[in-house]
C-alpha cells in the first residue's frame, strides 16, 4: 500500500523523461542504471546525493552491493544496501524516501540511534531497527543471528543521514507580505542544489492576480552548479487602482435541508488575502543522460489593504482567546453572507467569571456563553424550535441560539435574511472544539 501512495504523489511532481538507459537518441546508454547491483559510488552518481550508508562495520563485514528502486526520482528512492560476511546471511540497510512517520504502541522496544528513537523488533534469528532519520526517510536495519544487538545498534548510529532532496527552496520574508496601495516590496526566493549534478531552473509566477498588482521574477532561468545556491529577487509592485480581495459567497436561495453543509472558504478571523504562488521547475540528468525533471513549490501571502483601528472597548483574538475557557477561533463561522468579509471589527470579552466572548462581524454578531452542564434549549427560551443538521436549535427574532459542548452558541443580526443566518449558524456547527472531528457532514 506504501508504494501505490507514493506512485500517486509522485506523478504530481515529477516527470523521467527517460526511465530506461537503453538507446538514448538512437543510441545505446552506457554506465550503470537502477537495475544494476551498484557500488556505493555509483548509486550516489545516479541518485545525484550521497547515499545513507554506514560509515561502521563489524570486522569481516563490507558493503557488497546497492540496490536501487525509484518512484520518480529525483525525490523519491529506495534504497537496500547488503552488508555482507563470509561466514553469515547478510546484513541489509534500506532507506526509503517517502515516509508517513511511526506511529508505534507504547510498549514497542526503542533505542537511541543518534538523536532519534528507534523501534526494537526481535524476530526469530535476527533483530531489526526502524527509524526516521533527519532528512525525514525511513530506515530498516536488518541483523542476522551472528550479529550481537550492540553491533547491531552500532552500525545504525554510523548510517549518515545526507539531504534527501535534490532542491531546497524557501522564501523571505517567510511570513506573510505587507504591500499597501501605492508601494512597492521585494522578497527573496532562495534555491540551493544539494546535488552533484547541474540542475536547470525554471522560476515562474502561477497566480492569476487583478490588474493593479505586478509581479517582477529577476533572473528566471539559470543554472546551478552542484552544491551552490542562488537568490532570485521577486519585485511586487500594488498599484493604487488594485482592487480588493473578495469572500467567496454562496447564494443560499436554493439551499435545501438535505444539502451538505456550505462550502468551509477558510479563517473568518483572518484579513482577506491574495495567494503569492511560485513553481521553480529543474531538470538533470542521471544515469545514462537519462533526463529528470520536476518542480517544487512556494507560497505566501498577500496584503494590500491598511489594518482597521480596533473600536473601543474590544480586543483583538489572542486576548479573546486567552480570556476564555473555550477555543474561540475554531467555533466561530465558516460562512458568512453576501456582502459581509472577514475579518472580525473586534471582540468583547463579558467582565464576569467564566467570560463570554462576543464577536462582531460587519452586519452580525456571534455570542458565546459558557453554560455547562446545558446540551438542549432550556424551556424558557422563546422561539421556534428545530434542528439545524443535527443540533437542537430555538429561531427567534433576528437570532439563532443552540447549546452543545457546555457552550451556549447565539447568531444575532438585526439586517441578515434568517435563511442566510441558518447558513452561519450551520457552518459553526462542522467541527468538534477539542477533537477536530467533523460532525454532521453528510448527514
Amino acid at each position: 500500500m506504501k508504494r501505490l501512495v507514493v506512485l500517486c504523489v509522485l506523478g504530481l511532481a515529477l516527470t523521467v523523461v527517460s526511465c530506461k538507459p537503453a538507446e538514448m537518441n538512437g543510441q545505446p546508454g552506457t554506465g550503470p542504471s537502477p537495475d544494476d547491483r551498484l557500488t556505493v559510488e555509483e548509486a550516489s552518481r545516479i541518485i545525484g546525493l550521497p547515499v545513507p550508508a554506514p560509515t561502521y562495520l563489524p570486522e569481516g563485514y563490507e558493503i557488497s552491493s546497492v540496490k536501487l528502486e525509484t518512484h520518480g526520482p529525483p525525490d523519491m528512492w529506495d534504497v537496500t544496501i547488503a552488508i555482507g560476511s563470509s561466514s553469515a546471511e547478510p546484513v541489509t540497510l534500506e532507506a526509503n524516501w517517502f515516509s508517513m512517520g511511526m506511529k508505534l504502541p507504547p510498549e514497542v522496544e526503542r533505542v537511541t540511534i543518534g538523536d532519534n528513537s528507534a523501534a526494537v523488533f526481535r524476530r526469530t534469528g535476527h533483530v531489526e531497527l526502524l527509524w526516521i532519520d533527519s532528512a525525514s526517510r525511513e530506515m530498516n536495519l536488518t541483523g542476522n543471528e551472528e550479529l550481537a544487538f550492540e553491533e547491531l545498534v552500532r552500525i545504525a548510529e554510523s548510517v549518515t543521514s545526507p539531504p534527501s532532496r535534490v532542491l531546497e527552496t524557501g522564501l523571505e520574508p517567510a511570513d506573510d507580505l505587507l504591500v499597501l496601495r501605492g508601494e512597492s516590496q521585494r522578497l527573496v526566493i532562495h534555491l540551493q542544489n544539494n546535488s552533484s549534478k547541474y540542475l536547470e531552473l525554471s522560476v515562474s509566477q502561477d497566480d492569476d492576480l487583478p490588474e493593479g498588482i505586478g509581479v517582477r521574477v529577476h533572473g528566471d532561468s539559470l543554472t546551478l552548479g552542484p552544491q551552490e545556491s542562488v537568490d532570485i529577487p521577486v519585485d511586487i509592485d500594488v498599484a493604487h487602482r488594485a482592487p480588493s480581495p473578495t469572500w467567496p459567497h454562496r447564494e443560499a436561495s436554493y439551499v435545501l435541508s438535505t444539502d451538505p453543509p456550505p462550502p468551509l472558504s477558510g479563517a473568518t478571523t483572518s484579513a482577506l488575502r491574495y495567494h503569492l504562488r511560485f513553481s521553480v521547475s529543474y531538470s538533470y540528468s542521471t544515469w545514462a543522460d537519462t533526463s529528470v525533471e520536476g518542480y517544487a513549490n512556494l507560497s505566501t501571502r498577500l496584503t494590500i489593504d491598511a489594518p482597521t483601528v480596533l473600536p473601543p472597548g474590544m480586543v483583538v483574538l489572542e486576548e479573546a482567546e486567552a480570556a476564555a475557557d473555550f477555543p474561540v477561533a475554531m467555533l466561530l463561522p465558516q460562512y458568512l453572507p453576501e456582502g459581509i468579509s472577514p475579518p472580525p471589527t473586534g471582540y468583547a470579552v463579558s467582565p464576569e467569571e467564566p467570560h463570554s466572548i462576543t464577536v462582531f462581524y460587519s452586519g452580525f454578531q456571534v455570542v458565546l456563553s459558557p453554560e455547562p452542564d446545558v446540551s438542549f434549549p432550556p424551556e424558557d427560551v422563546v422561539g421556534e424550535r428545530t434542528k439545524i443538521r443535527t443540533k437542537q436549535v430555538v429561531i427567534g427574532e433576528g437570532r439563532i441560539d443552540w447549546w452543545v459542548y457546555d457552550i451556549h452558541f447565539a447568531v444575532i443580526s438585526g439586517g441578515v435574511p434568517m435563511p442566510e443566518l441558518k447558513l452561519v449558524a450551520e457552518s459553526m456547527m462542522l467541527v468538534g472544539p477539542y477533537s477536530g472531528s467533523w460532525l454532521g457532514a453528510g448527514e
